[in-house]
């Protein structure tokens, strides 16, 4: 079983902290491709995004992941 973002929740959340996708990933030293794959479930987020994600918005796991997970049978 895989869990994977829910990209357009995901962005939403984003658009109301005040977050766009390239001021975030200046912020976590990544490009925005990057973190576009990322939120886009190209790429599977790391421990490490996560941490620096949470950091950077000052918000809990729970409160910027636990809504925007789906778990699918893969």
């Amino acid at each position: 079983m895989k869990n994977k973002i829910d990209s357009k929740r995901f962005r939403h959340q984003l658009d109301l902290l005040g977050f766009s996708i390239p001021d975030l990933a200046k912020k976590l030293k990544m490009s925005s491709q990057l973190l576009n794959y990322k939120i886009g479930n190209k790429i599977r987020f790391n421990l490490d995004d996560i941490e620096n994600i949470t950091r950077v918005t000052n918000l809990s796991y729970d409160e910027l992941f636990k809504d925007n997970i789906t778990k699918n049978n893969c």
